[in-house]
């Protein structure tokens, strides 16, 4: 219906530019008292996700995560915040939004330095892993529970425990893998990132001269580096029962050296130390 009156006002796929101007009037309008913006979500929510059903999740993302990279430089704990919320109200994905941080089409190695060397990018990613390991320990919870449920049911609730267990197993099954696929990807953009940047270490004479170079690698490099060992780390249990992942990852692609290094450092403790106290 949406669809509809919008092509007849607009033309064909206008919607994802009315998408576009929504969240921007939305971004100013909010912009000076950070709990507005829960009100105006409210008020609008049904109109947003319309907008994505007929944008597409990925493609609305790209619009929404652009909108609020306008205002990241002057407001970056507030739009972590943000997009923390519309993770929240599910107008943004986690994975989609860890794939657009991690983004390096179309920036220049300088553009891609600034951006890792920006602490928000990182402790929104950070936040949003948490989050999805809340969610797997939230779901086992679940599944527990209704495993003792069932396992206490009289007869008349037999039935009932029985399909209350099941519902559980696959909320676990759907969460381990939404999990899953959130931490290679973040590892995945992670190694593009590196091996994006590892190839113009080097830098100018005068860059190598006056050691600016070495001290931005060393920032980013350790970003990276680091950021890869606490997912997987933080994510012990996940990552061990899929252990072939590692291998799969390694030969998917070009990994430069030191990163693979890392990745196969990573798998050996996962292997070696399952009894990890960040797991």
């Amino acid at each position: 219906e949406l669809k509809a009156r919008l092509m007849g006002i607009y033309g064909d796929d206008q919607y994802e530019q009315i998408l576009r101007g929504l969240f921007a009037a939305i971004l100013r309008a909010v912009q000076a008292i950070l709990s507005h913006f829960d009100a105006m979500m409210e008020r609008y929510i049904s109109v947003v996700n319309e907008l994505i059903a007929l944008t597409g999740a990925e493609k609305a993302t790209r619009i929404v995560m652009d909108e609020l990279w306008r205002l990241w430089p002057a407001l970056p704990l507030r739009c972590v915040t943000y997009v923390d919320k519309l993770c929240t109200y599910q107008v943004l994905n986690p994975i989609d939004v860890i794939n657009y941080l991690l983004s390096i089409d179309g920036l220049s190695k300088e553009e891609v330095v600034d951006k890792m060397e920006m602490s928000s990018v990182w402790e929104l990613m950070r936040l949003l892993i948490g989050r999805q390991r809340s969610r797997v320990q939230s779901a086992k919870a679940e599944a527990s529970n209704a495993a003792r449920f069932a396992a206490s049911a009289t007869e008349a609730e037999a039935d009932m425990a029985s399909e209350k267990l099941e519902e559980a197993k696959l909320g676990v099954e759907s969460v381990l893998e939404a999990t899953r696929k959130m931490i290679w990807n973040a590892i995945g953009g992670l190694n593009v990132v590196h091996t994006t940047l590892s190839e113009g270490a080097e830098g100018s004479m005068e860059e190598a001269e006056s050691g600016a170079q070495e001290k931005k690698k060393a920032v980013w490099e350790w970003r990276v580096l680091g950021f890869c060992k606490e997912v997987i780390r933080r994510n012990t249990s996940v990552v061990e029962a899929n252990i072939g992942d590692f291998d799969e990852f390694l030969r998917s692609g070009p990994v430069e050296a030191k990163f693979r290094e890392t990745i196969q450092s990573l798998k050996t403790l996962v292997l070696s130390d399952l009894t990890d106290p960040l797991t």
